[in-house]
C-alpha cells in the first residue's frame, strides 16, 4: 500500500494516496502549442492513449462496485493536489485514490490519478518526464518563489535583453544540480522543508541532480518571461524562476505554472475537476493494462 500523507502546500513529486484514512491567485494561461521534436534521448514523447472525450454523468443504483484504473485531471489553481485526490475519491465511492506528482496550489494542469489497483502503478508514472509552461516575473522575489507569499520588489537598473534571457536559459539544459525551494516537501533531517519554513526555521534543501531536455523562451516583455520546459522527474519550476533571476542579477518569481504533460498524459486527455462525473464509474477510467503498455512504449 502506498504511503498516505498530506503533501501540504508547495510540494512537488511523489505518490499521494487517500485510502480509508481521514485525512495562491489564479492566472489565465494562454493555449500552449506542443513542444515539437525533442532530442532523441528524451523519454517524454510517447503515444497518446486517448483524446479527451466528454464524460457523461450517470445515476447509480445500489452499491458502487470497486473500480480500478487511471484518471487524468486538469487541476485548477487553488486547491492542493491532496484536495483533488479527496474529491476524486469521494466521486469514486471512497475507492482508494492517489496521484503521481504534486502540483503546487497555484499551479494548474495534468494531475494523473490512480484508483483502486491503479495506485500500485503510480510510481511508474512518477518516473516519467514532464512538460511545463511558466511565466516568470524578474522584477520580484518571494519566500516561496511564487505568489503564495508577499512579493518583494527588486530594483533593476538595466533590464536584461531578450538575447540575455535566452542565453541564461541555455545554462539549465542537460544534467545540472538544482536546489529545491525552501517551501517544498523535501525532507531535511526527517522534516518537510515547508514545515520548518512555516515555523520560522527555514533551511535550504541540498542541491540534487535534475535534467532538462528542452527549454525555450516563448515571449519576453520586461519583467515577464514566458518559458516552456521539458524536464525529468524532480525538477522544480519555482527553482528555475529563482535561479534564472540570480543568473541575470534580477528578481525571479513564478507567477503561473501549468503542467502540460506527464509522460504520455497530456492536457488534451484531461478532464476539468468541476466536470468530473458523479459518480465515477469503471468506464470513465483508462484501463490499467493499456496505460502500462503506453508507459512502456513511451520509455523505450
Amino acid at each position: 500500500m502506498a504511503e498516505c500523507w498530506d503533501s501540504g502546500q508547495n510540494g512537488q513529486g511523489g505518490i499521494r494516496t487517500h485510502g480509508t484514512e481521514k485525512p495562491y491567485t489564479a492566472f489565465p494561461v494562454p493555449h500552449l502549442q506542443p513542444l515539437g521534436h525533442l532530442p532523441g534521448e528524451s523519454r517524454i514523447v510517447g503515444s497518446i492513449i486517448a483524446q479527451r472525450q466528454p464524460i457523461p454523468s450517470r445515476s447509480m443504483s445500489g452499491t458502487q462496485q470497486p473500480i480500478n484504473g487511471f484518471l487524468i485531471v486538469d487541476k485548477p489553481a487553488g486547491p492542493t493536489s491532496m484536495r483533488v485526490v479527496s474529491k476524486v475519491r469521494h466521486l469514486a465511492g471512497r475507492t482508494k485514490t492517489g496521484h503521481a506528482g504534486t502540483l503546487d496550489p497555484l499551479a494548474t494542469g495534468v494531475l494523473v490519478m490512480g484508483l483502486g489497483r491503479g495506485t500500485k502503478f503510480l510510481q511508474q508514472v512518477v518516473a516519467t518526464d514532464k512538460r511545463y509552461l511558466t511565466e516568470v516575473d524578474l522584477s520580484i522575489r518571494t519566500a516561496t518563489d511564487d505568489l503564495e507569499t508577499p512579493p518583494e520588489q527588486i530594483e533593476v537598473n538595466q533590464p536584461p535583453t531578450q538575447s540575455e534571457v535566452e542565453t541564461a536559459l541555455q545554462a539549465f539544459l542537460g544534467e545540472t544540480l538544482q536546489r529545491p525551494p525552501i517551501y517544498s516537501a523535501v525532507k531535511i533531517n526527517g522534516r518537510r522543508a515547508y514545515q520548518l519554513a512555516r515555523q520560522d526555521k527555514p533551511q535550504e534543501p541540498a542541491p540534487r541532480p535534475v535534467r532538462v531536455d528542452e527549454i525555450r523562451l516563448l515571449e519576453w516583455s520586461w519583467p515577464v518571461a514566458r518559458i516552456e520546459v521539458a524536464c525529468g522527474k524532480g525538477f522544480y519550476v519555482r527553482s528555475l524562476a529563482r535561479d534564472l533571476g540570480t543568473a541575470l542579477g534580477t528578481g525571479g518569481c513564478c507567477i503561473s505554472i501549468r503542467r502540460t504533460a506527464v509522460g504520455p498524459f497530456t492536457c488534451e486527455m484531461a478532464t476539468a475537476l468541476d466536470e468530473l462525473p458523479d459518480p465515477l464509474l469503471q468506464d470513465h477510467l483508462l484501463d490499467i493494462d493499456d496505460v502500462l503498455r503506453t508507459l512502456t512504449s513511451a520509455g523505450s
